[in-house]
């Protein structure tokens, strides 16, 4: 769960961050505390400590480099790890749990959590009542590495290979030079007794030879031997319990026997018990039969009609995109009824040039009709393309396009309005990934209000700024009007809301606005900016141009 919180990645994307870093390091000293575990913490791809629960103490692992532990190996190539160990910082026996965190199907770093086992010592004692015998637990080196005797610990039961030895110090597991070696020594079983998982093993403690009789079982995922020690004296005891165990169970089989005869006579009462209960399970298995249709009724109902739903969804969303050239349709008739007016004049005016043979003239008349025509026919060709519907395909979208275009579709509106637009930032690198379409309907909704915001006053600004931040892009509108009422930053972009007339919308352009960006993966929000007015913040994914191809701005 840890390796799959999204704030891991986003320190590993950005390890400068100090307050991306603290939030890191008070989250993993929580969890920690938690989940009772000793440390927690984040290494990079490279194995240094970049966030640690220990963060504030004076062995902090933030900085630290375990890339030679086999957890930090094993985690990097997409497995989950396991290992004990003796903590370099600490000298604290620990196990350690260790997952790699993904970015897509990049590896970018580990995350570890370190068990303290001390406890697990604490439970074992005397586990079986009063008596005398030990546990201990020895990894793959024979190396005791959990015991119910404090002597025994971190000895060894047998002597290492040179091989065993160069790993124990490439991995840093073991102080190598303070491991000695337990005083033992294997004796003949009696027979009778299972050789394969018991054994006969005499050890000095303290000067006092002891003899147990050793019962051992194995842990395949740790690689390690859990070992049970009884003292022999205690296991003949054990062994005369179990003949006195023997001779009851013989007089309790006598005892069944009788009770079996009982058992026969009521046999024709549990045969009709049998049957009533399979008759109650046959009906109860129909009942479920026809719950289990009803509901794969419901849910290809419920389908149907989150379908429906989307396609509701999509056709509000062209409708207001219509509503906003409704709202615009003044200023784009007056755009489109000038250049008319004066195509009938020059026309007019070539026909008298005609009539009088001024061939130059003429041609001069008809070269302005032209050039009025790609006029009407660049404003048209933009409404085309803002009115038609999206296909909903993210791709990569040029930002200076998207904000020219829209600055097109608003230009007899902000004409009429007499209000004044600046434009900074742009560049032609800049991509984002979205739609072309929704990102201008964005930009067109925004600008709209901002006209109408400051439309009728003194010195009406509007402004566009483009900025960029690591991986985002962020698109600011503002302008000079009165600016949000405070407490309705997050109110305005609800569904019909809106402090305008009828004739100037229903509320629903930021509404609609909002969701639009979240689709693109981004995220619109709305403030006051410092020099009055309000500002509107459209944030989204920058598209790497590097790896742009075969892609070209519409």
């Amino acid at each position: 769960m840890l390796a799959l919180d999204p704030r891991l990645g986003q320190l590993l994307a950005d390890p400068t961050n100090p307050v991306m870093a603290d939030r890191i390091n008070r989250f993993l000293e929580g969890t920690a505390r938690v989940i009772d575990a000793s440390d927690i913490y984040l290494l990079d791809a490279q194995g240094t400590t970049l966030a640690a629960s220990n963060w504030n103490l004076p062995r902090s692992f933030i900085g630290q480099n375990y890339a030679f532990r086999p957890y930090f190996t094993r985690a990097m190539s997409g497995q989950a790890g396991r290992y004990f160990a003796l903590g370099v910082a600490s000298g604290q026996r620990g196990y350690y749990f260790s997952w790699p965190v993904s970015e897509g199907d990049e590896i970018v770093g580990v995350v570890v959590v370190k068990i303290p086992l001390d406890g697990i010592e604490s439970r074992w004692q005397n586990p079986f009542g009063q008596n005398e015998r030990q546990i201990r637990v020895l990894d793959e080196f024979g190396v005791v590495v959990l015991a119910t005797r404090s002597d025994w610990r971190l000895r060894k039961t047998r002597a290492l290979t040179d091989a065993e030895l160069e790993r124990l110090v490439r991995e840093r597991r073991y102080p190598v030079d303070r491991l000695d070696v337990l005083p033992a020594r294997s004796l003949a079983l009696p027979d009778g007794l299972d050789s394969a998982r018991t054994r006969l093993l005499q050890i000095d403690n303290d000067g006092r030879r002891e003899r147990y009789l050793v019962q051992s079982a194995d842990m395949p995922q740790a690689g390690w031997t859990v070992e049970v020690l009884s003292p022999l004296r205690e296991a003949r005891r054990e062994v005369t319990s179990v003949i006195w165990f023997t001779v009851t169970v013989v007089m309790i089989m006598v005892l069944m026997v009788m009770l079996l005869i009982e058992r026969y006579r009521r046999a024709l009462v549990l045969e009709q018990a049998r049957r009533e209960l399979e008759h109650r399970v046959e009906e109860r298995t129909q009942d479920l039969t026809r719950t289990n249709r009803q509901l794969r009724e419901e849910i290809e109902e419920r389908h149907r009609a989150e379908a429906a739903l989307k396609q509701a969804q999509e056709e509000l969303i062209q409708t207001a995109k219509l509503a906003v050239l409704g709202q615009l349709s003044a200023g784009i008739n007056h755009e489109i009824n000038q250049p008319l007016t004066a195509i009938r004049n020059y026309a007019q005016n070539a026909r008298r040039f005609q009539e009088r043979g001024q061939a130059e003239m003429v041609n001069a008349n008809l070269d302005e009709i032209v050039s009025l025509c790609d006029h009407i026919a660049k404003i048209i060709a933009q409404l085309k393309i803002f009115a038609r519907k999206s296909e909903g395909v993210l791709s990569p979208v040029p930002v200076k396009g998207a904000v020219e275009a829209a600055l097109r579709i608003v230009e007899p509106h902000r004409h009429a309005a007499q209000v004044t637009v600046e434009v900074n930032g742009l560049r032609d690198e800049d991509y984002v990934l979205g739609d072309l379409v929704r990102l201008e309907q964005i930009l067109v909704n925004l600008l709209t209000n901002a006209i109408q915001a400051v439309a009728g006053q003194p010195e009406a600004c509007v402004s566009i700024e483009v900025g960029r931040l690591a991986d985002q892009i962020h698109i600011r509108v503002k302008d000079n009007g009165g600016g949000i009422e405070p407490g309705q930053e997050e109110q305005i972009f609800e569904p019909f809301y809106t402090t305008k007339g009828v004739s100037q919308g229903l509320g629903l352009g930021l509404a609609i606005s909002r969701r639009i960006a979240e689709s693109m993966q981004g995220a619109l929000r709305a403030f006051n900016s410092e020099q009055g007015g309000a500002c509107f913040e459209l944030t989204l994914k920058r598209f790497d141009t590097e790896t742009l191809t075969d892609h070209a701005p519409e």
